[in-house]
């Protein structure tokens, strides 16, 4: 392992590598769902496009780390191929970009603290904390603990 990919000269080892893999993993895990999900919307098959995103990012990312040797995941995104993308993000104000960047990042927050039923629906609030004691809402909140650990250290 250490021929292939030259790990000492890079400073690394292979139980750091591997933890990296998860994280990455676990980050761009999302596109999987993310991408069949948009696509579905249009009209295509969800379950082919599902296969397609997974199949494309094997053999991408395979690629970038057999051939290249750079250790980066690659995926399959929206208008990539396109400089339809430069143009419309040279045309948004910086300002209006970190917004928009918080804004939808409050909101996935909202949905997932929906989803773990941390936060519940309330006539008389619209919004009131849940019940902390049910197993899914414990489990998110673990998963919360961890995290922050993990990104302390």
């Amino acid at each position: 392992m250490n021929t292939l990919f030259k790990l000492k000269e890079r400073g690394t080892s292979i139980p750091t590598e591997l933890m990296a893999g998860v994280m990455t993993f676990l980050t761009m895990v999302y596109i999987v769902i993310v991408n069949p999900g948009i696509l579905s919307k249009a009209g295509m098959d969800f379950h082919g496009v599902f296969i397609a995103t997974v199949l494309a990012s094997i053999v991408a990312t395979l690629i970038m780390g057999l051939f290249a040797n750079y250790p980066i995941v690659i995926a399959p995104g929206m208008l990539s191929l396109t400089s339809f993308r430069y143009m419309l993000l040279d045309a948004i104000p910086s300002s209006l970009k970190h917004a928009i960047t918080a804004g939808i990042g409050l909101f996935i927050t909202f949905i997932g603290l929906q989803n773990a039923k941390i936060i519940v629906a309330s006539p008389a609030t619209l919004l009131t904390l849940g019940n902390l004691r049910e197993p899914m809402t414990s489990l998110t909140i673990v998963g919360l603990i961890v995290s922050l650990v993990l990104m302390a250290y």
